[in-house]
């Protein structure tokens, strides 16, 4: 017998690729337990097809999911959202305490919930460009957070830090991830984007993880099929110096290192030699 499929409904067919149709499936209970069972401490990266704060999960959706963070203090969850606003909304609305420990007794009879937010649970948001930079960073920071994070991956465009940050606000970020677009009809990335990024966490002290450069290598121009400008536009010829000669084709990773250097650095002082080993 077929099991049935838990994304099926989830996405539709276009010239692009799939899409979200905006149907969202809760796991069940059995997948949501699964953490309980994990006797050695992991570093989990929780939903990574979908968003813990979309708007059709409910409130007790998302209690559910925290209840099951709660009961297992030895693994570490990053939770990464698109929603800064809702998540700004759960984790300060007073009766959010109140369903996560109702959730968590369902699963543990007798449990409680002894701090908020969790101590265990990171909470980034993602930020693409400038624009959901803009939007979404101010949002996160307010986010009551053991550890708060950026995923810029895909980066996409140039994002200035330093508008959206200031003064002591540097301080309630503690990681920065920078990466590029992969699979088809990927865009490219910038390194001046990546490089200014990088800088800027130097400054204030705040972790740098370069995941990848993507799809596409940075090239000289005699190898570049596409050239790709500090704008995001991507032209057939260098039109400016500041153009980067990009290439793309199924041997055109181009890896982890940005000027020549592996930065792995994480909010809690461990290194990884790959990124994936830690999810």
């Amino acid at each position: 017998m077929l099991k049935p499929n838990p994304y099926k409904g989830t996405t539709k067919a276009s010239k692009g690729g799939p899409v979200w149709t905006g149907l969202v499936r809760m796991a069940p209970d059995k997948t949501l337990r699964k953490p309980l069972s994990w006797r050695n401490p992991r570093l989990i990266f929780v939903n990574s097809m979908s968003d813990v704060f979309a708007e059709p999960l409910s409130w007790m959706d998302i209690a559910k999911i925290f209840a099951v963070m709660a009961l297992t203090p030895r693994h570490t969850f990053q939770v990464l959202t698109k929603r800064p606003g809702r998540m700004l909304e759960f984790m300060t609305n007073p009766r959010t305490r109140a369903a996560v420990e109702l959730q968590m007794q369902a699963f543990k009879p007798g449990s409680s919930l002894h701090c908020w937010p969790l101590p265990n649970v990171w909470m980034g948001a993602s930020t693409e460009d400038q624009k959901r930079a803009a939007e979404r960073i101010p949002l996160l920071l307010q986010v009551p957070a053991a550890v708060r994070f950026l995923s810029m991956e895909p980066l996409i465009g140039g994002v200035s830090l330093g508008t959206i940050i200031r003064g002591a606000d540097w301080k309630k970020l503690h990681w920065c991830i920078v990466g590029g677009e992969s699979g088809p009809g990927a865009r490219g990335m910038h390194p001046l984007w990546a490089r200014d990024i990088r800088d800027a966490c130097k400054r204030h002290g705040v972790p740098f993880f370069f995941k990848q450069i993507g799809s596409g290598a940075w090239v000289k121009d005699g190898r570049a099929t596409e050239f790709l400008g500090v704008d995001g536009v991507r032209r057939g010829t260098r039109k400016h110096a500041s153009c980067q000669g990009i290439k793309f084709g199924p041997k055109s990773d181009g890896g982890r290192r940005l000027d020549g250097k592996l930065h792995n650095a994480m909010p809690t002082g461990v290194y990884f030699s790959n990124f994936k080993k830690a999810a």
